[in-house]
């Protein structure tokens, strides 16, 4: 697959999202064709490829093991008083012998994500994937819409029912075995060992030569949001762009807000509050790299406009979100994209498989000055009502709605 290829196909093609932002690795490319679920299983197999390619690798390779050993040093034991076996005492010292993946544990225990055996013990690891921690959900906890709360809960029962299974095969056969959570946070539980992702990703990228099976994994955990940057070192680019940073940003938000009193407040959608209102949940997606407005309320799903970064590039985005993938809204915009070649023609693409399957982008170089960036959405959502989008996102809502 020429993945650079399919990635700038022609408007109209059902192929990979092209935002937020484009997977930059071989693996998140990998993964927006072959996945629209199980993301935490692709994560676990991804990382077990990396590991399985070092211990393999002949033994006098310098800087074999260098990565898991990092890895296996971040794990942090309970900071509470805990029945889970500690972690460290069985880590330090040992040796990798094996890996197992998706291990059936018997006696109704489930399926073990990541099973790493050691030459004095075993560890249990079970994955799970969410929201970076501290990130733009502003919530602690890794309780983003990725880890809604009853995943989190059925997380924080299987580590129970693991403990179990593993203390009482240990008093059978003696051998030494801990349950390690490998998530962005502790999911509330204290008493459980841990490892970040954000750890492992600062293993990879501190070590003196990982393999490209660990290079890409750390490149997918930023892609997809499982991980950021947010405590590397400044970089010399990054603080030379503050000036520019902050014109692009009134720029952008002047334009949002103009097209949200001409498209939204003028086609009758529900509108925010008032100005700081919307850009308050504006800047609640600077950390994804993107400057989007949205729409939602009493609808079956948002409409968003706004600017997102692809491949380094600033874009110009129009898209409708389903709440749910693959939902009631999804299946109806499917519909109205079948029934004619409109939509498409006009230089709207249908992607398969994600919450926000129709979506208009254009370079932001593009439309040049403020009026023609505000006359590209006006096309966009006239675009949108002439092919029954709008009628199809609110037959009936008042103009004094709330966004």
């Amino acid at each position: 697959m020429n993945a650079s290829k399919d990635l700038d196909g022609p408007p109209g093609n059902r192929g990979l999202r092209p935002w937020t932002p484009a997977p930059t690795s071989t693996l998140g490319v990998l993964y927006m064709w072959a996945a629209a679920n199980g993301h935490e299983n692709f994560c676990t197999e991804a990382m077990a490829a990396a590991v399985r390619h070092d211990l393999g690798a002949p033994r006098n390779t310098a800087h074999r093991l260098q990565v898991l050993q990092r890895i296996l040093g971040a794990v942090s034991d309970p900071s509470v008083a805990s029945t889970f076996p500690q972690a460290r005492g069985l880590i330090n010292g040992a040796r990798v012998v094996g890996l197992e993946t998706q291990v059936q544990l018997g006696r109704g225990s489930g399926i073990l994500d990541m099973r790493l055996s050691l030459d004095v013990g075993e560890l249990w690891i079970e994955v799970k994937t969410g929201s970076p921690e501290g990130g733009p959900t502003g919530i602690p906890d890794a309780l983003g819409a990725t880890m809604p709360p009853d995943v989190v809960n059925e997380a924080r029962r299987q580590l129970d029912i693991y403990r179990d299974r593993a203390l009482e095969l240990s008093a059978g056969d003696r051998i030494r075995r801990s349950v390690i959570l490998l998530a962005p946070t502790r999911l509330g539980r204290e008493d459980v060992p841990w490892l970040s992702w954000t750890a492992v990703r600062r293993a990879i990228v501190s070590a003196d030569d990982p393999s490209p099976a660990w290079r890409d994994l750390a490149q997918h955990l930023e892609d997809s949001h499982v991980i950021d940057d947010q405590h590397d070192p400044i970089r010399a680019a990054e603080a030379a762009s503050l000036v520019a940073s902050a014109g692009l940003y009134r720029k952008v938000m002047s334009i949002l807000w103009e097209v949200h009193e001409n498209e939204i407040r003028g086609q009758g959608l529900p509108t925010w509050r008032s100005k700081a209102y919307l850009l308050n949940a504006v800047m609640a997606q600077v950390e994804l790299g993107s400057l989007i407005a949205s729409i939602g309320r009493g609808l079956p799903g948002r409409i968003q406009w706004g600017v997102v970064d692809r491949d380094g590039e600033a874009w110009w985005v129009v898209s409708i979100r389903d709440g749910k993938l693959g939902g009631a809204l999804t299946r109806k915009l499917l519909a109205l994209w079948d029934a004619g070649p409109g939509l498409a023609a006009a230089g709207w693409s249908w992607i398969e498989a994600v919450q926000e399957p129709l979506f208009k982008v254009t370079r932001v170089v593009t439309t040049g000055d403020h009026d023609s960036a505000v006359l590209w959405f006006h096309t966009a959502f006239e675009e949108l009502r002439e092919h029954g989008v709008i009628a199809l996102m609110a037959p009936r809502i008042a103009p004094t709605a709330t966004a």
